[in-house]
């Protein structure tokens, strides 16, 4: 049996599921995070080699995988840029058909840290464009204008950020 095309109130949950691929909405964060530094192992430039993430797609899992090329680039002053620029679409499989999720363009956060927590205390999209691709049939949905914390490690050359069934791998460029 095929499954429809997602509806409106699916693409929504598709956006916040995919939070931490800079995507969905946040709550709140509270000012004992504000004015964290960052540290500098996340200053710097960071491209995407891999991103798995698992989110729920009418009570089923939903494996999405790729970004890869994605840039994100920290300052010290506690600004983030993403961009998508190079970044591979996100795939998965509905029903046996792919689905696919395309991001472009770039985002930018106002970022603080707090232990191994980036949280992104304001978000503007820029110029970011989302389309959804299911069934043979495109959707361009709208950016969201906020994002959740993700937790982070990282090292000179690696940096590994998570949250809410989601993973990526950075590598450091500059």
């Amino acid at each position: 049996m095929s499954r429809p095309a997602p509806t409106r109130s699916r693409r929504v949950a598709v956006l916040a599921a995919l939070a931490a691929t800079a995507l969905a909405p946040a709550a709140p964060v509270g000012a004992a995070r504000i004015g964290h530094a960052i540290p500098s192992c996340l200053r710097g430039t960071w491209r995407e080699v891999g991103e798995v993430e698992t989110i729920s797609y009418e009570g089923r899992p939903l494996t999405l995988r790729g970004d890869a090329g994605r840039t994100l680039t920290f300052s010290a002053a506690g600004r983030e840029v993403a961009s998508y620029a190079h970044a591979t679409a996100l795939r998965g499989v509905v029903g046996g058909r792919p689905y696919v999720v395309r991001l472009r363009g770039s985002i930018v956060y106002t970022v603080a840290v707090h232990k191994n927590t980036l949280d992104f205390l304001s978000t503007r999209p820029e110029s970011l464009r989302v389309t959804e691709t299911f069934a043979g049939h495109d959707v361009h949905l709208v950016a969201p204008t906020s994002t959740p914390p993700v937790t982070f490690t990282c090292s000179a050359r690696r940096l590994v950020q998570a949250g809410g069934g989601y993973r990526g791998t950075f590598v450091r460029v500059g």
